[in-house]
């Protein structure tokens, strides 16, 4: 794990960027690639309960209701981090705005086919609208001081 580069460049061998705008941390790509990965297992084993090859509830109880809510909790976070790392100080209103339309887009479309394929079963809000709501509060809160569950709020009403 000691020659793992932790950070590289687009485009170019590790370790060779020329500035610290054009890295990307190896550790996030690894992360979203596994929570990817796991998504399609979880949608695969979605698909055997719906198609009625498994026991109807498989989902939706045990290890894989687990499994399930960990990977969206997993994309909500690395969402999260992906915003930090890529805005840092200063909110990049443009490459942000596109990436909440693409996500947007991509919501829509999952909930058009699915209605249109299965109006009594459709997708009206899954993990692709989670992102872009998030997003939303992301850039809206960005700068909100933490705040603590045991009543040390930073915040002043």
């Amino acid at each position: 794990m000691k020659n793992i580069p932790v950070r590289v460049a687009k485009d170019e061998q590790f370790g060779q960027a020329d500035g610290p705008h054009r890295m990307r941390f190896l550790w996030i790509d690894i992360a979203r690639t596994i929570a990817l990965l796991a998504m399609v297992v979880s949608n695969f084993i979605r698909d055997l309960e719906f198609f009625r090859l498994i026991p109807p509830g498989t989902i939706l109880t045990g290890f894989w209701a687990a499994f399930a809510r960990l990977i969206a909790g997993s994309f909500l976070y690395l969402s999260g981090v992906r915003m930090v790392v890529a805005h840092g100080r200063e909110v990049r209103l443009g490459s942000w705005g596109k990436r909440l339309a693409t996500i947007a887009a991509a919501a829509m479309f999952v909930t058009l086919v699915t209605y249109a394929a299965l109006p009594d079963h459709f997708i009206y809000f899954g993990i692709l609208h989670a992102l872009a709501v998030t997003g939303l509060f992301g850039i809206a809160l960005r700068k909100a001081p933490a705040c603590s569950y045991w009543g040390q709020s930073r915040w002043s009403f």
